[in-house]
């Protein structure tokens, strides 16, 4: 079989290239049997697929027309941190960056009248105020977790913490490479000397909200921060229907490069921020790979905030607020709003889940629609109990002499926790013997709180904000592209001319799929130049992905576009709806497409009580092998109980490229490709 390569004009002018096969005389009556059809990259530009599609009307710009249309904005054809360059399509270069929390570096707050807005704008219909986290310095040191008597503390930082963007993917997907703590700002540093240390770092399932109403002092979502089981607090998805079991957590990250690390505290390794005032010291050195924050990889969501709902039924408090650079759940980005083009935002959801038949049902399942890129830095100390045996040949007991600096980030109370703690003391003075916490005891599971040098008591958790200053080490680029729809890859309307380009096995009047029972596609794909021969110590990686049709009654459209009329205008509902037209080939749309909430409305008569998501009601993980996505026994993962999903139902499927750079060499170098070409031939199968 011979292939033709072809080209044609698009709205605006950019060129959509395509492969598509010319059959040769066949045994078939039908054309679409033997069938290949290639899906082209090229990288020339930013926009080259069929989205905007030239065949469909609606989404062309008259050459008079004198109104803008918003369907024919151009929508580039993928998301995340890489360059385009004379026709290769780069990894983003490698940089590294210093991050800084504290007083004097962190990015000034957004305004609350802004997009980029830190609180809810109202919660039960009280305006918000929010503030800098790292504002207010605390008095005196904090000891924890730097104590001889053993510690473990959990504490976070958001990514508005640490000053980068909600939305910029060049700020996703961080290495933290060296990490720096403040000693106490007033105090002198004294030398000490820690036995044994252990750092977990990874994604928190919490996200504190220090907001305050206007005519209140106290936190408006105290809950919202750390709980004091451990544990908990590590980012995990639950089991659909079954809360008690936890179907997939990453692994904590140990993060030094000894475990457990000795650490010395030395006067000699200050170093000073960028305005030479604030003075940090480092932690032990991390270990190679590095922990990525802000990990696109990552399918984990979580950070409810223990207040408000995800639905009208739930009776929401307050609207999301947290931006999101996806559609999170909407159709279109740019609207046509009267005569003008207007370009509408997603935000990420954490307010409490409710069940979406039920009215006013908990959802126990889904335990927040925050994502990836949103989810805080969680970093988990482990400082053992001194040995005076240590280290060998001039022992001693630290003397924890040394505290950190912290800021308190609400004063009106003690809540959000920001960091919650177990922590051991010496023998008091009022006969309260030494206590040494360790893995062995039950406060290492639960926090039990510390001690202040009188004997008394501390809380197991409160709204400290610890200085940190991060190293990070831009490396990875996540490259997402939109999702493809196999039986119509080149969007072209239905009962289109030419059958060449589509729609394949669809009904030309209905659109229904008309796919022969013992016909599937089956897929090569093709990476020029070969992943062989990338730059020595770079890696690219292809990863591809299924879906399910387009949901005919998207939830999250449904619950916070088409029954909420105060969150988008009421004029933009049709165009914010997920449908079959604006679906295909959005990026921004893949790039959150695995966000999941748990379903228990009636389909078919049936309850579905399990998975669904923005846009679809099945999406898969990602795979190495696209003929993957057509096996039985990996889609049958994701079948409802009673509702099945097999290679029959798969009917988009998308891709992403993994990229690393070689951080090594000198300069740093990015790998790149060309052309990528995705085939598949539908075949007759067994």
């Amino acid at each position: 079989m011979d292939l033709q390569t072809n080209s044609v004009s698009a709205a605006g002018g950019l060129v959509i290239p395509f492969t598509l096969d010319v059959r040769t005389s066949g045994t078939s009556p039908n054309f679409e049997d033997n069938l290949a059809i290639s899906v082209v990259r090229r990288y020339e530009v930013s926009d080259e697929d069929p989205q905007p599609s030239y065949y469909m009307p609606s989404e062309v710009q008259g050459a008079l027309d004198s109104v803008p249309n918003a369907r024919s904005f151009g929508l580039a054809d993928l998301y995340g941190a890489f360059v385009l360059v004379d026709g290769e399509l780069q990894g983003r270069p490698t940089t590294r960056v210093r991050r800084v929390v504290d007083n004097l570096n962190q990015a000034p707050i957004a305004s609350q009248e802004s997009i980029l807005r830190w609180c809810p704008e109202a919660i039960q219909s009280e305006q918000q105020t929010a503030s800098n986290s790292a504002t207010t310095p605390f008095g005196q040191g904090i000891q924890n977790p730097l104590n001889p008597y053993g510690c473990r503390l959990q504490t976070l930082w958001r990514e508005v913490d640490m000053s980068l963007s909600r939305v910029d993917p060049f700020d996703f997907n961080l290495d933290i490479e060296r990490l720096y703590w403040a000693p106490f700002a007033s105090g002198a540093i004294t030398f000490d000397e820690f036995d044994s240390l252990n750092l977990f770092l990874g994604h928190s399932e919490r996200r504190p909200e220090p907001c305050v109403g206007n005519f209140s002092a106290l936190a408006s979502l105290p809950d919202s921060g750390l709980q004091v089981q451990f544990e908990t607090n590590f980012v995990r998805n639950l089991t659909a229907g079954n809360s008690s079991i936890i179907e997939s957590r990453p692994t904590p990250h140990a993060a030094y490069r000894e475990s457990p690390a000795p650490m010395r505290i030395d006067s000699s390794l200050a170093v000073y921020e960028p305005n030479g005032i604030n003075r940090y010291l480092p932690l032990p050195e991390l270990r190679e790979p590095y922990f990525v924050y802000r990990d696109e990889t990552l399918i984990e969501q979580g950070c409810v905030v223990r207040s408000g709902s995800d639905t009208v039924n739930g009776l929401n408090s307050f609207t999301p607020y947290i931006i999101s650079p996806w559609r999170n759940g909407l159709g279109r980005g740019a609207v046509q709003s009267g005569d003008a083009i207007e370009f509408v935002n997603g935000f990420w959801n954490n307010g409490n889940n409710y069940k979406l038949r039920s009215a006013n049902a908990p959802d126990s399942f889904t335990e927040g629609l925050v994502g990836n890129i949103a989810l805080p830095l969680l970093a988990d100390f482990w400082t053992g109990c001194d040995s005076a045996e240590l280290p060998a040949g001039n022992g001693y007991v630290a003397f924890g002499n040394n505290g950190w600096q912290i800021s308190i980030t609400l004063q009106s109370g003690a809540q959000p926790n920001f960091r919650v703690l177990s922590a051991g003391h010496p023998q008091f003075t009022n006969g309260t013997p030494e206590l040494c916490v360790s893995p062995a005891g039950n406060r290492w599971e639960i926090a039990r709180g510390g001690w202040v040098p009188n004997g008394g008591a501390t809380a197991s958790g409160d709204n400290s904000l610890y200085w940190m200053m991060f190293d990070f080490l831009k490396r990875p680029s996540v490259i997402t592209s939109g999702f493809v729809d196999l039986y119509n890859p080149h969007r072209v309307p239905n009962g289109f001319a030419d059958s060449r380009l589509g729609p394949f096995y669809l009904d030309p009047v209905s659109g229904a799929l008309q796919l022969p029972f013992d016909v599937e596609p089956e897929f090569a794909f093709e990476v020029d130049p070969p992943l062989s021969l990338m730059p020595g110590g770079t890696s690219v990686a292809p990863q591809f992905r299924a879906a399910g049709f387009v949901d005919p009654d998207p939830w999250y459209w449904k619950e916070w576009v088409d029954e909420h009329a105060n969150f988008y205008p009421a004029a933009l509902d049709p165009q914010l709806k997920p449908d079959e037209i604006n679906f295909p080939l959005d990026p921004f749309k893949a790039a959150d497409a695995h966000i999941r909430k748990f379903d228990d409305r009636l389909i078919g008569g049936q309850s579905r009580n399990w998975w669904t998501h923005f846009y679809n009601r099945t999406v898969t993980s990602y795979v190495q092998d696209p003929n993957s996505l057509m096996e039985l026994n990996y889609l049958s993962e994701y079948a409802a109980p009673g509702q099945g999903f097999t290679a029959r139902d798969v009917r988009y499927i998308n891709w992403r490229f993994l990229m690393s750079n070689n951080t090594e060499a000198s300069p740093p170098v990015t790998p790149g490709i060309e052309t990528f070409a995705l085939s598949y031939r539908f075949e007759k199968v067994q």
